[in-house]
């Protein structure tokens, strides 16, 4: 069996455009020093954090979550609700967190380079050495940017040229690629996976297509 939620086979130059203003934000903080730093350079690590929550959610979310009206703060200046809650989260990840500037770099690489196809000819062939015994279930959500529902919709297409049984489903969420993280979203998920993995072996993706068809139709 396999299963992925809110992921890729190959990443997409859309997405690889987004992870790539993240690194450049942290590579060109003064205190990055061409990865030779002494303290982890957070104001380059606060911006890509605060470009990677916008990636991370919605503006489904954002726009009803947040005041649309800016507000006048007490130094004379202007700041709407986002800002500061962007700001917040950058402040969070820098102190609470305060993960490593090149180990973010390269794990952010490592995803952009992720690729089924890698050591075949193409990405269908590197998709056709997944056997025909296996079972899938791939599922998205309607909102997520970072990785959208055509990346899994490319996999599932290639996997069913090779008769390989797959559930591919786009789940409706406000919440963008993050859905999957949030508890008030957890059961649509959850319903699915428990019809997966306790279904008998080879029955996985009958038993998904046959709850969803149950839901829609009641």
């Amino acid at each position: 069996l396999f299963f992925a939620v809110a992921a890729t086979a190959h990443t997409s130059p859309s997405t690889v455009a987004l992870r790539s203003v993240q690194r450049q934000a942290v590579r060109m903080d003064p205190d990055f020093a061409n990865g030779e730093y002494e303290t982890n350079p957070t104001k380059g690590m606060g911006i890509a954090r605060m470009f990677g929550t916008i990636c991370y959610r919605s503006p489904t979310e954002f726009d009803g979550r947040f005041d649309w009206h800016p507000t006048a703060l007490e130094s004379g200046e202007t700041s709407f609700e986002v800002e500061r809650y962007l700001k917040h989260q950058a402040h969070k990840f820098t102190t609470g967190v305060n993960y490593d500037a090149n180990c973010y770099l390269l794990l952010s690489q490592s995803m952009d380079l992720m690729n089924v196809g890698q050591g075949a000819s193409s990405f269908t062939q590197g998709v056709a050495r997944i056997p025909s015994d296996k079972q899938g279930m791939l599922l998205s959500y309607s909102t997520d940017r970072l990785t959208p529902p055509q990346d899994l919709q490319r996999l599932a297409t290639a996997l069913g040229r090779n008769n390989v049984p797959v559930h591919q489903e786009v789940l409706d969420s406000p919440y963008g690629h993050d859905a999957f993280l949030i508890e008030a979203q957890a059961q649509p998920l959850n319903v699915r996976l428990k019809a997966f993995l306790e279904a008998p072996l080879g029955a996985n993706v009958t038993a998904v297509q046959s709850l969803v068809k149950d839901m829609f139709e009641h």
